[in-house]
């Protein structure tokens, strides 16, 4: 057996669904905000995109303490399999690691 910290780093990853448009979403445990980026945001169906606000000189911080602009905030519908319908607010990056954070 191999117990070395040398290993890759896993992620965990959970399945949206925006009706049949599926995306796996990046868990952050450690995150207090949720985080999309603007190509998903722009490819998932007008319907699940319930509110945009555009936020003009607007920053945030990353993990790595790097700033990084803020296109603006939305709150979107989607769904989890075997759990349903929900309602989150994200912030929408130009660009981010994941398309779903």
């Amino acid at each position: 057996m191999d117990f070395s910290s040398e290993k890759k780093p896993q992620f965990l990853y959970i399945n949206v669904f925006f009706n049949d448009f599926k995306v796996a979403a990046l868990v952050d445990s450690g995150s207090s905000i949720n985080i999309m980026s603007k190509t998903l945001f722009d490819s998932i169906p007008e319907q699940y995109k319930l509110s945009f606000e555009r936020l003009e000189c607007s920053e945030i911080r990353l993990a790595n303490n790097e700033t990084i602009k803020v296109s603006g905030v939305a709150n979107i519908e989607l769904s989890i399999k075997s759990q349903g319908t929900h309602f989150i607010d994200v912030y929408i990056l130009p660009v981010t690691s994941h398309p779903l954070i």
